[in-house]
Protein backbone atom coordinates (compact mmCIF):
# COMPACT_ATOMS: atom_id res chain seq x y z
CA UNK A 1 0.00 0.00 0.00
CA UNK A 2 1.42 3.54 -1.04
CA UNK A 3 2.00 5.98 1.52
CA UNK A 4 -0.60 9.12 1.68
CA UNK A 5 1.08 12.20 -0.33
CA UNK A 6 0.01 15.23 2.02
CA UNK A 7 0.76 17.75 -1.07
CA UNK A 8 -2.89 15.66 -2.03
CA UNK A 9 -4.44 16.81 1.23
CA UNK A 10 -7.93 19.16 0.17
CA UNK A 11 -9.27 19.37 3.45
CA UNK A 12 -7.22 20.32 6.84
CA UNK A 13 -8.97 17.75 8.27
CA UNK A 14 -6.98 15.10 6.19
CA UNK A 15 -3.60 17.07 7.04
CA UNK A 16 -4.52 16.89 11.17
CA UNK A 17 -5.42 13.60 11.03
CA UNK A 18 -1.90 12.32 9.35
CA UNK A 19 0.19 14.51 11.49
CA UNK A 20 -1.46 13.56 14.35
CA UNK A 21 -1.19 10.06 13.24
CA UNK A 22 2.91 10.55 12.04
CA UNK A 23 3.84 12.18 15.49
CA UNK A 24 2.43 8.91 17.05
CA UNK A 25 3.76 6.33 14.66
CA UNK A 26 6.96 5.34 15.66
CA UNK A 27 5.66 5.19 18.71
CA UNK A 28 2.85 2.54 17.98
CA UNK A 29 5.47 0.57 15.70
CA UNK A 30 7.64 0.08 18.64
CA UNK A 31 4.70 -1.19 21.20
CA UNK A 32 3.63 -3.76 18.18
CA UNK A 33 7.00 -4.95 18.11
CA UNK A 34 7.44 -5.11 22.10
CA UNK A 35 3.65 -6.66 22.13
CA UNK A 36 2.64 -3.67 24.29
CA UNK A 37 -0.57 -3.68 22.65
CA UNK A 38 -2.19 -1.77 24.82
CA UNK A 39 0.16 1.31 24.67
CA UNK A 40 -0.76 0.84 21.01
CA UNK A 41 -4.33 1.26 21.44
CA UNK A 42 -3.79 4.25 24.19
CA UNK A 43 -2.55 5.79 20.61
CA UNK A 44 -5.10 4.70 18.22
CA UNK A 45 -7.83 6.38 21.17
CA UNK A 46 -5.48 9.57 20.78
CA UNK A 47 -6.23 9.58 17.44
CA UNK A 48 -10.39 9.63 18.23
CA UNK A 49 -10.81 13.17 17.46
CA UNK A 50 -8.72 13.73 14.29
CA UNK A 51 -10.79 10.47 12.95
CA UNK A 52 -14.19 11.42 13.69
CA UNK A 53 -13.32 15.01 12.22
CA UNK A 54 -12.66 13.23 9.51
CA UNK A 55 -15.32 10.89 9.05
CA UNK A 56 -18.03 13.53 10.37
CA UNK A 57 -20.28 15.80 8.96
CA UNK A 58 -17.56 18.30 7.44
CA UNK A 59 -14.84 15.86 7.13
CA UNK A 60 -14.24 14.21 3.84
CA UNK A 61 -15.72 11.92 1.22
CA UNK A 62 -13.26 8.79 1.32
CA UNK A 63 -14.76 7.49 -1.62
CA UNK A 64 -14.59 10.86 -3.64
CA UNK A 65 -15.24 10.47 -7.35
CA UNK A 66 -11.67 11.88 -8.09
CA UNK A 67 -9.03 8.76 -8.19
CA UNK A 68 -6.42 10.79 -7.01
CA UNK A 69 -8.51 11.60 -3.97
CA UNK A 70 -9.74 8.19 -3.22
CA UNK A 71 -6.47 6.44 -3.40
CA UNK A 72 -4.84 9.27 -1.39
CA UNK A 73 -7.28 9.27 1.64
CA UNK A 74 -7.76 4.88 0.79
CA UNK A 75 -3.72 5.47 1.45
CA UNK A 76 -4.15 7.60 4.85
CA UNK A 77 -6.62 5.28 6.31
CA UNK A 78 -4.61 2.00 5.61
CA UNK A 79 -1.64 3.59 7.02
CA UNK A 80 -3.43 4.34 10.28
CA UNK A 81 -5.40 0.52 9.94
CA UNK A 82 -2.52 -1.57 8.49
CA UNK A 83 -0.14 -1.57 12.22
CA UNK A 84 -3.09 -2.91 13.67
CA UNK A 85 -3.59 -5.97 11.69
CA UNK A 86 -0.45 -7.19 12.97
CA UNK A 87 -2.45 -8.18 15.91
CA UNK A 88 -5.34 -9.32 14.37
CA UNK A 89 -8.38 -8.53 12.08
CA UNK A 90 -9.99 -6.96 13.65
CA UNK A 91 -13.71 -6.87 10.44
CA UNK A 92 -13.79 -10.59 12.02
CA UNK A 93 -15.57 -9.14 15.51
CA UNK A 94 -18.67 -8.17 14.04
CA UNK A 95 -21.67 -8.65 16.33
CA UNK A 96 -24.26 -11.50 16.39
CA UNK A 97 -26.53 -10.98 13.02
Amino acid sequence: QPAPDPARFTSPVEGNLWNAFAAKQQLVATALADRRYRDSFAVLAELGPQLAAFFDKGGVMVMDPKPELRENRLALLHAIYDPFMTIGDFRKLGGAS
